[in-house]
C-alpha cells in the first residue's frame, strides 16, 4: 500500500502559511523573538519585516519547508496538529486502526523506586514522567493470550518502536509486562543473556515528545505473526510495515485487544511539578 503523501508546501496558500506562523506561537512564547526563531530555523539573518510577512502568509516560498522542519523538531505536537489540519488523510491504515480500537484504562505507568518492589496502580498510574525516569508498565488484560509491546511517537508521521515486551504470555487480569521472559528470543539471549523472569524498569530518554505505549494481546499464532513484521528492537519501524497489523488481527478467530496509555513527558524535573 502506498504511503499517503504529506502536505505539499509548494501548493500552500497564504492562509496555509499563516497557519504555520500560528503553529509557531508556543516557540515564540518561550521568550525568543519571532525574528530570532526564524533566523534559527533558516540558518541566516532575515529582515525586520520578515516575521510580519510570515504572519500574513506571504513569506518566501522556498523557506516554508525549512520553517516547518524547525517546527517539527522544536514542537512536534504542534507540527502534527498542523499536518493533520492541512492533510487529514496523511495517516496509515495501522494508525487509523490503532486509534479506533485502542482501549483505555488497561495500562498503568508505575514509577521505579530503588528501595521497594513495584506496586499495583490504577490506570493510568503516573500521568507525567520526566526524561530518564525509570518506570514499569502494568497491564490489565481482558483475555488470556500473548502480548507484544510498541511505543509510538507522532513526528509529522507516526514512528513506532518495539518496546521490548513480547511475545510475552499474559493472563486475564493485572500483571507486570516489563518483565524478562525466561523463554526469550535466541538473539536477545545471545546479546542480553538469559531471561530471569525479573520485573525490570524501562525508561524514555527523548526530548519533549509525547509517546504512547501500546500493548497488543491476542492468541500466540497471531502475536507471532505481528512480531515477525517488526523484528528490530529499538529502531524505528516503518509505519507501512505495521499496516499488516490490522489485516492479521481482523483475520484472527480469537479475541484480541490493544491496550494503550499516553503519559506526558517533560525534559527536566527541575522546572516542572509532577502530575500524579
Amino acid at each position: 500500500m502506498a504511503a499517503p503523501k504529506p502536505f505539499d508546501w509548494s501548493q500552500a496558500s497564504n492562509a496555509d502559511r499563516a497557519l504555520l506562523f500560528k503553529a509557531f506561537q508556543a516557540i515564540f512564547s518561550r521568550g525568543r523573538s519571532p525574528k530570532g526563531v526564524i533566523e534559527a530555523a533558516l540558518g541566516r539573518a532575515v529582515s525586520d519585516s520578515y516575521a510580519d510577512n510570515f504572519k500574513r502568509g506571504i513569506s518566501t516560498q522556498k523557506d516554508i519547508p525549512a520553517l516547518f522542519a524547525y517546527l517539527r523538531d522544536q514542537d512536534p505536537a504542534a507540527a502534527e496538529e498542523l499536518a493533520q489540519t492541512l492533510a487529514p488523510t496523511a495517516t496509515s491504515p495501522w494508525t487509523e486502526f490503532y486509534k479506533r480500537h485502542r482501549t483505555e484504562n488497561r495500562l498503568a505507568v508505575v514509577l521505579h523506586d530503588e528501595d521497594s518492589s513495584p506496586r499495583h496502580a490504577e490506570p493510568p498510574g503516573i500521568e507525567q514522567l520526566f526524561r530518564d525516569d525509570r518506570f514499569y508498565l502494568q497491564l490489565d488484560s481482558p483475555i488470556d493470550g500473548f502480548a507484544i509491546g510498541l511505543w509510538g511517537m507522532s513526528h509529522y508521521y507516526w514512528y513506532w518502536f518495539l518496546q521490548g515486551v513480547g511475545p510475552t504470555p499474559v493472563s486475564k487480569g493485572r500483571q507486570w509486562i516489563t518483565k524478562d521472559d525466561p523463554v526469550d528470543d535466541p538473539l536477545a539471549r545471545l546479546v542480553l543473556g538469559p531471561g530471569t523472569g525479573d520485573i525490570r524498569p524501562i525508561s524514555y530518554s527523548g526530548k519533549s515528545r509525547f509517546p504512547e505505549f501500546a500493548v497488543v494481546v491476542a492468541d500466540h499464532p497471531t502475536i507471532e505473526r505481528l512480531a515477525q513484521a517488526s523484528p528490530v528492537f529499538d529502531l524505528p519501524i516503518n509505519d507501512r510495515v505495521l499496516d499488516t497489523f490490522p489485516v492479521v488481527l481482523e483475520a484472527s478467530k480469537n479475541p484480541w485487544c490493544i491496550a494503550w496509555v499516553g503519559p506526558s513527558f517533560v525534559p527536566s524535573s527541575s522546572f516542572y511539578r509532577r502530575i500524579e
